[in-house]
C-alpha cells in the first residue's frame, strides 16, 4: 500500500494575510487535488472563511468492483467558542459518479451505478488542550462532526462521527498516542445508502488490513460493501532508535489497532452479504519513521491477530508526504 502526499501553503498571499493551499495526493487507489484560499479574519474579526475546489478519483475495482469520481466545491466559516473550542460550518456541493463497474461486480455495487448530486452542510466542533508546562508534555483533542446531505440534490442522509485523540511524552523522545473513532450513517426520505456513502476500514485506519478489507462483503464476488456503523481504536508508541539514527531523523514505532464496521443497509439488490456483524478485528505491528529531506517517510509491518475468514489482510505499508 503506497501513498504519496504533498501540500503547499502560502500564509500571506500577495501580502493580504490570506492563506492559499494546494494538496496533491497520489495512491494506488486514490488520486486527489484540493485547492483552497482562506481568510483568517473576516471583517477584522476572529472569524475565518474559506473556499475550496476539489476533484478526486478512486479506483476500487479490486476492492469493490467500481471506480468513483467526485468533483465539487465547498465554502465555510469558523469561529472560536472558547480558548479551547472552535466551531466550523461548511457547505459542500459535489457530483459523485460510480462507473466502470466490473462485469463480475456484486449486485449491490451494480445497484449503486450512476451519477448523483450531493448538497450537504457539515457542523464540526473541535475541543483541544495541550499541557506543556505541567510535567510531561501531554494533550488531547475531541472532534465531533455532524453532516446532513439532502439540502437539495439526490443524496439524503445524516452522518455523525466523533474522534478523540490523546498523547503523552513521559520520557524524553518517547511518545504514547491513543485515538478512538466511531460513526453512524442514517439515510432518510426513502434514500438508501450507496456503497460510496458507507464507512470503510482498513489501510491506515486499521493497519494490518487492506482498505475495505473488513466488514460487509458479497459472499459470491468478494466485493467490499462498507457499513453504516464503525468503531476503531488505535494505540502507538514512538521512540528513538539510538543517537546515530536519531541524528539522521529516524524513529521507531510499535502499535496495536482494533475495530469493526458493519450494517450494509437495505440497498443490496439481492446480493448475499457476509461479515455484516460487529465482530472485532485487531492487529499489531511495528514501523520506522524517517524525517527525510523530501518529507516524512514511514514504513509499517503489520500482523492481524483477530480476523474473519473473508477479510483481506495487508502486511506492508509505505507513505511519503508533507503535512502542515
Amino acid at each position: 500500500n503506497f501513498v504519496f502526499n504533498v501540500g503547499l501553503k502560502e500564509r500571506n498571499l500577495l501580502g493580504t494575510g490570506r492563506e492559499l493551499k494546494a494538496i496533491v495526493s497520489l495512491a494506488a487507489v486514490n488520486n486527489q487535488i484540493d485547492l483552497g484560499v482562506s481568510e483568517p479574519y473576516l471583517l477584522g474579526r476572529e472569524v475565518s472563511g474559506d473556499v475550496n475546489i476539489f476533484a478526486n478519483e478512486e479506483d476500487v475495482i479490486d476492492q469493490s468492483g467500481y471506480k468513483l469520481a467526485r468533483q465539487g466545491f465547498s465554502f465555510g466559516i469558523g469561529f472560536p467558542l472558547s480558548s479551547f473550542d472552535r466551531l466550523n460550518t461548511t457547505y459542500t456541493l459535489k457530483n459523485e459518479d460510480i462507473s466502470d463497474i466490473s462485469p463480475i461486480a456484486s449486485r449491490a455495487v451494480i445497484d449503486s451505478e450512476g451519477e448523483l448530486l450531493s448538497s450537504s452542510i457539515l457542523l464540526s466542533h473541535r475541543h483541544q488542550r495541550d499541557f506543556l508546562r505541567y510535567g510531561p508534555d501531554a494533550g488531547y483533542s475531541v472532534v465531533t462532526d455532524l453532516e446532513t446531505s439532502g439540502l437539495g440534490g439526490e443524496v439524503k442522509f445524516v452522518r455523525a462521527s466523533i474522534k478523540a485523540s490523546g498523547y503523552i511524552t513521559p520520557y524524553e523522545d518517547v511518545t504514547f498516542r491513543l485515538t478512538g473513532e466511531t460513526g453512524a450513517l442514517a439515510p432518510f426520505d426513502g434514500y438508501e445508502s450507496r456503497v460510496s456513502d458507507r464507512f470503510q476500514l482498513g489501510g491506515f485506519s486499521l493497519r494490518g488490513f487492506e482498505r475495505g478489507g473488513l466488514g460487509p462483503r458479497d459472499a459470491d464476488t468478494g466485493d467490499a460493501l462498507g457499513g453504516q456503523y464503525f468503531g476503531v481504536l488505535r494505540s502507538e508508541m514512538n521512540f528513538p532508535l539510538g543517537q546515530s539514527l536519531n541524528d539522521l531523523g529516524f524513529r521507531g514505532a510499535i502499535y496495536a489497532d482494533a475495530g469493526s464496521v458493519w450494517d450494509v443497509g437495505a440497498r443490496t439488490n439481492g446480493a448475499t452479504v457476509v461479515a455484516d456483524e460487529s465482530s472485532l478485528r485487531a492487529s499489531v505491528g511495528a514501523g520506522v519513521i524517517w524525517t527525510s529531506p523530501f518529507g516524512p517517510l514511514r514504513f509499517n509491518l503489520s500482523s492481524p491477530v483477530l480476523k474473519e475468514d473473508v477479510d483481506k489482510t495487508e502486511s506492508f505499508q509505505f507513505t511519503i508526504g508533507t503535512r502542515f
